[in-house]
C-alpha cells in the first residue's frame, strides 16, 4: 500500500516522509491511498472556513462537496481530520474582543458528517502522532477490516478449543454446540456431517431445522 502526502506544506511533507509517506500533488485532500482520502484542517482554519458572507457558500462547504465528489467518483472513503484545541481559537478571538460560538463549530462538524457521510477525526495530539494515526487507519482499511468487528478470542467462547471453534464458526450457543462437538469432535467433523449426513445433525437435541440450515449455509452447502 502506498500512502501519499500532498506537497503543499513542506513541514508536513518532511515529517510524513520519515514515516513512509510519498510526496505527491494530490487532486484533493492532504493524505491519500487508493482507498482513502484525508483532508486535514488545523482548528483555526476549520473555524475560519465555516464562515461566509451573506448569500455566499462557505469555504468549508465547497471543500467538503469536492472531497465528497472525488471520493464518490473514485470509490474511496473520505475523512476530515481536525487538528488542534478549541481553547486556542477562543483565546485568539478574545484577543480581538470577539467571542467564539462553540455551538456553531460543533454544528459544522455535525453537518459535514450528516450531509456528506465524511468520517470525522478530531485530535489534539502532535502532528507526528496524527500522521501515525492516519497511517494506521489507511493500513487497516487496505487490509479489508472496514466494518469487520473484531471477533472474540476463542477462549472467550469455551475452554475446549474444538468447542470454541464450532461456537464461533457457526454462531452457536454453548448449549447448541456442545452436543455437536461431543458427536463429531471437530469443526471438520461437523462440516462433513452437514454435507453428507445432515440427518445426523438434525436429530441432535437443541438442533432444529433452522440451525441445521444455518450450519449448511456457513459451509456453502445450500
Amino acid at each position: 500500500m502506498n500512502i501519499y502526502v500532498d506537497t503543499r506544506e513542506r513541514k508536513i511533507v518532511a515529517l510524513a516522509r520519515k514515516k513512509g509517506f510519498i510526496p505527491m500533488a494530490l487532486e484533493v485532500g492532504d493524505f491519500s491511498t487508493d482507498k482513502v482520502i484525508f483532508e486535514r484542517k488545523e482548528i483555526s482554519d476549520f473555524v475560519n472556513s465555516t464562515f461566509a458572507r451573506y448569500g455566499e457558500t462557505s469555504r468549508l462547504t465547497t471543500q467538503m462537496e469536492r472531497l465528497f465528489t472525488v471520493c464518490q467518483r473514485s470509490e474511496r472513503i473520505p475523512f476530515l481530520l481536525i487538528h488542534g484545541k478549541v481553547e486556542d481559537v477562543e483565546k485568539a478571538f478574545a484577543e480581538r474582543n470577539q467571542k467564539l460560538n462553540r455551538n456553531a463549530i460543533y454544528g459544522s462538524v455535525a453537518s459535514v458528517f450528516v450531509r456528506y457521510a465524511i468520517n470525522i477525526i478530531w485530535s489534539e495530539q502532535p502532528i507526528d502522532e496524527i500522521l501515525e494515526e492516519v497511517k494506521s487507519i489507511a493500513e487497516k482499511i487496505d487490509e479489508g477490516k472496514l466494518l469487520m468487528p473484531q471477533r472474540k478470542k476463542l477462549k472467550e467462547f469455551a475452554s475446549d478449543r474444538n468447542l470454541a471453534v464450532i461456537m464461533r464458526t457457526f454462531d452457536l450457543t454453548k448449549k447448541q454446540a456442545e452436543p455437536l462437538q461431543k458427536k463429531f469432535k471437530t469443526l471438520a467433523g461437523v462440516v462433513d456431517a452437514a454435507a453428507h449426513h445432515p440427518s445426523e445433525i438434525y436429530i441432535i437435541e437443541n438442533i432444529g431445522s433452522r440451525t441445521l440450515r444455518k450450519i449448511q449455509e456457513y459451509c456453502g452447502i445450500v
